[in-house]
């Protein structure tokens, strides 16, 4: 894969589009929705989403940092 001076690894794409994938599922909607109604509390979404929001956030940063960083050391030390 070509990329304009940053070694840049397949498997370093795929991990960060898993992350991605999973902190929108943690924020989607749909699935606090879905789950508010089976454990009978439909209606405190918001409440809900606003608790979520600060572990999405620090979730997002963290996974963030280790796809930008691991990506260069795993190039400098030629693992992967």
């Amino acid at each position: 894969m070509a990329s304009i001076g940053a070694p840049f690894r397949n498997g370093w794409l795929v991990a960060a589009n898993s992350l991605g994938v999973a902190t929108g599922k943690m924020m989607a909607p749909q699935s606090i929705a879905i789950g508010l109604v089976a454990v009978d509390e439909a209606g405190r979404d918001g409440e809900l989403l606003k608790k979520v929001l600060p572990y999405a956030a620090l979730f997002i940063i963290v996974s963030a940092l280790v796809c930008f960083f691991g990506q260069y050391v795993w190039a400098i030390f030629g693992i992967a």
